[in-house]
């Protein structure tokens, strides 16, 4: 479960989104297994940081669950 001290981006201009880990600890899945629901198509990157890492919206994962 994503733990209360993660960051998780809460910006209130926008969704909140999780990286690809977080995403699969709240899954309970690897995170192998979130790169390949993106590739399939079941999700979508919302965004990504300047550094190349995937963000998705805390309500697509939500919707997986």
């Amino acid at each position: 479960m994503i733990s209360a001290g993660e960051d998780i981006n809460t910006d209130s201009s926008g969704p909140i989104e999780l990286s690809a880990g977080q995403a699969a600890r709240f899954l309970g899945v690897s995170s192998p297994t979130i790169k390949r629901l993106q590739a399939s198509g079941r999700i979508s990157a919302s965004s990504y940081t300047p550094g190349g890492h995937v963000r998705f919206r805390f309500s697509d994962i939500c919707a997986l669950k």
